[in-house]
């Protein structure tokens, strides 16, 4: 079993599900999401993380996650909470990062801005915006953020028309974390040069991810600002390898194979199996776990992680156990316990006593 070294210091955070399938339908299910969040804070996590979704169609996330952040935060203490992510080329960015600032002001240093360019056609057709133009949207949107909070103001002369105002007096003290979510090189660049760190998406197979964050940090040191790097990863902890995986992979292989069927999910550089599967139905259980979900045992956790970290770099892991289909409320309820018991002390240095 591999040890962590004493030097290593990792944040968990989690990204709970807001919603469940209840009589043959989804539903929300903001009970269960205050109920994750709290487990995460009793179990030392460090954040919480819900994503926006606009569109109809399977998802564990809700059309606002900037009200669901509020939520939260007015209902569970000891933990952050992070609006991530907020799509926002959807959004004029002036007002995003207005209510985000209102959040921290709230919630002061409990609250962090996250935001990402978005992929799903049905979300920018809800919202009247050119799907095409989500690249040049992010860029000038990550701009004017910046300018707002740094007290500028300026003219913006593309997607977004206009004077960005000068950040308000009363809130002119508030600081406030911008985070940019990305998968693409072009996305991770964005990062670097406009936002305090970057967040991964789950998809990525972990080598691909590796390469992703080395052009990150390249281009960190070229604009000069230090890397700092987010993990989401799907995952679950059993008592063994087979336990945890007939408890989670049935779920997360269905999330799978919608995110090969959206395409460039999957790449036969990093999965050369990939030109053996005819459609996404052919996807199985042992193509998703593979170098991609964090699922097993303790020992699988401890062997895994310090690799992953190893390759990825990053200074915090948010873990999604549960979705909308499953695992059930008191089985993720649990498993979290079980990570902030045997997990979480190891990678943090906390007091907590981890049990074998």
């Amino acid at each position: 079993m591999s040890q962590v070294g004493p030097d290593t210091s990792i944040r968990f955070s989690i990204a709970p599900s807001n919603q469940i399938i209840q009589n043959g339908r989804r539903r929300y299910d903001l009970d269960g999401f205050l109920q994750e969040s709290a487990a995460a804070a009793a179990a030392g996590f460090h954040c919480v993380y819900t994503g926006e979704r606009r569109s109809s169609g399977a998802t564990s996330y809700s059309h606002n996650p900037m009200l669901l952040s509020g939520y939260g935060l007015g209902q569970v203490e000891g933990i952050m909470f992070s609006a991530g992510l907020v799509v926002l080329p959807l959004h004029h960015p002036v007002g995003v990062v207005q209510d985000a600032t209102m959040l921290a002001v709230l919630h002061p240093d409990r609250f962090r801005l996250c935001v990402g360019a978005g992929y799903m056609e049905g979300d920018f057709q809800i919202m009247g915006v050119d799907h095409g133009q989500r690249a040049a949207r992010m860029e000038q949107g990550l701009q004017a953020i910046n300018a707002y909070l740094g007290g500028r103001e300026v003219l913006l002369d593309g997607p977004y028309r206009g004077r960005t105002p000068i950040r308000d007096e009363a809130v002119a003290d508030v600081e406030l974390e911008v985070f940019a979510g990305a998968w693409s090189p072009g996305g991770v660049r964005r990062a670097a040069r406009y936002a305090d760190g970057w967040i991964t998406g789950p998809i990525r197979n972990i080598y691909w991810l590796a390469d992703l964050a080395q052009m990150y940090r390249e281009e960190c040191r070229r604009v000069g600002r230090k890397p700092r790097i987010v993990m989401l990863r799907e995952a679950w902890l059993g008592e063994t390898d087979l336990a945890a995986r007939e408890t989670y992979g049935d779920f997360v292989l269905d999330y799978h194979r919608v995110y090969m069927e959206r395409g460039n999910s999957y790449h036969p550089r990093y999965e050369p199996w990939l030109a053996e599967l005819s459609s996404p139905a052919d996807l199985t259980v042992e193509h998703v776990l593979a170098d991609r979900v964090l699922c097993g045992s303790l020992e699988h956790w401890l062997e895994t992680l310090p690799k992953w970290i190893e390759l990825v770099g990053p200074e915090e892991i948010i873990v999604r156990l549960r979705h909308f289909q499953g695992p059930s409320l008191e089985e993720t309820l649990e498993t979290i316990g079980e990570i902030g018991t045997r997990i979480v002390p190891r990678f943090s240095g906390s007091p907590r006593k981890p049990g074998l």
